[in-house]
């Protein structure tokens, strides 16, 4: 995030990131899990690249994400202009807003909102069968992988025979 006048860094007006499960309402209540709607975090550092730590558990029901949800999210930053510029990353405001501070009147946001799916992560010794039915059959440990995400070595151990293999 940069700007010829600068970014306004001070706490309450850092950038923000703006994030909502996709079935949650495209709404602005507030920052806490027992109303519905988009949440925040401020930036943690004064300086870019600014980095953001999503609580889920301001979501609504305060029942954060569980596998295969996806959530949207924008980032919102002001300059240091005496009537501040408001920025903001793939979204389009209702109405106008006059600083990080979101009111309802910004919303429902619309344009093409940042997204990601909340995805399985293997890491580890897997048994086939076990773990997973199969290698290569629909539900087996294969299509589980591709589906999800490395963060490991994953070690694959064949503990029986596999003749019902399709792939």
């Amino acid at each position: 995030i940069t700007d010829n006048s600068g970014v306004n860094t001070a706490p309450g007006s850092r950038p923000r990131v703006y994030y909502k499960r996709s079935t949650d309402g495209n709404v602005w209540n507030d920052n806490t899990p027992g109303t519905d709607g988009w949440k925040y975090a401020e930036a943690n550092g004064a300086s870019s690249p600014f980095d953001f730590t999503l609580d889920y558990a301001r979501l609504n029901g305060g029942t954060g994400v569980s596998l295969g949800v996806t959530v949207q999210y924008f980032v919102v930053a002001q300059d240091l202009a005496p009537t501040p510029n408001v920025g903001v990353n793939s979204a389009l405001f209702a109405s106008a807003p006059s600083s990080v501070a979101l009111t309802a009147a910004a919303f429902p946001v619309s344009g093409t909102i940042n997204s990601y799916k909340v995805i399985q992560s293997f890491s580890g010794v897997y048994s086939v069968p076990g773990s997973y039915p199969s290698l290569t059959n629909p539900g087996g440990i294969f299509q589980a992988l591709n589906a999800g995400l490395l963060t490991g070595n994953v070690v694959i151990e064949i503990t029986a025979d596999l003749t019902g293999e399709t792939g």
